[in-house]
């Protein structure tokens, strides 16, 4: 009787070994770990990032000033007689600070005429003229015939050009004018030119004491 007794012990001292080194063992591992990893990604330039500023032109050079998103001043004030050959231009300058070359766009938005007055011998061609009733003003006619020449310029003295694009600016209104193209980190010039000079006598009478308003917009489109 003896002898089976010991053999039971020596086996369930056998399973607490075995159990007592699992343990031993998982007590003799360890894992080391870093800090936390990361990655931060940079800013990138908009595709398309214009900026303006107006220019003056001396000697076949033109010289940019300070550029900014917008203009806060205009490029055009022009008084006198409606069809009077004004020929009135203004310089400016374009930069891309975008990562992309992008098509170069003007567009003559918010144009609004408007009747001032009621002058001279206007009334017998224009049953409209004056202010309107109830403070609603009635529409000019200005536009009829006051045209826009919008021309890439050199801005440096052997650098190329190109041809004026003419259209009535009530038209590019509604429709841009093409200025070509810009790429990233340049520096382009231009030149806006005001005509007037293809009114008739007839339209001269109609347009007299009238306002025309507008804002040049350009657009760079990637």
């Amino acid at each position: 009787m003896r002898r089976p007794v010991l053999l039971t012990l020596a086996a369930v001292g056998g399973v607490i070994v075995v159990l007592g080194g699992t343990g031993i063992f998982a007590a003799l591992s360890d894992t080391a770990r870093s800090g936390t990893n990361s990655i931060e990604s940079d800013a990138l330039a908009a595709s398309s990032d214009l900026q303006v500023a107006t220019a003056s032109f001396a000697n076949n050079v033109v010289t940019c000033g300070t550029f900014s998103d917008d203009l806060v001043s205009s490029l055009f004030t022009i008084s006198g007689p409606p069809g009077d050959e004004t020929a009135a231009g203004a310089f400016y300058c374009l930069r891309n600070l975008g990562s992309q070359t992008v098509a170069l766009t003007v567009l003559a938005e918010e144009f609004t005429e408007t009747e001032i007055g009621c002058t001279g011998d206007e009334i017998n061609f224009d049953t409209t003229c004056g202010p309107g009733l109830g403070g609603i003003d009635n529409p000019g006619e200005l536009g009829n015939f006051t045209v826009v020449a919008h021309r890439g310029y050199p801005c440096t003295p052997g650098e190329a050009d190109s041809p004026g694009q003419f259209l009535l600016l009530s038209a590019n209104a509604t429709t841009p004018a093409d200025l070509g193209n810009l790429d990233p980190g340049v520096t382009r010039c231009f030149s806006s030119t005001i005509f007037q000079n293809s009114a008739s006598p007839t339209q001269e009478q109609e347009a007299q004491s009238d306002r025309l308003t507008w804002r040049f917009a350009w657009t760079g489109q990637a």
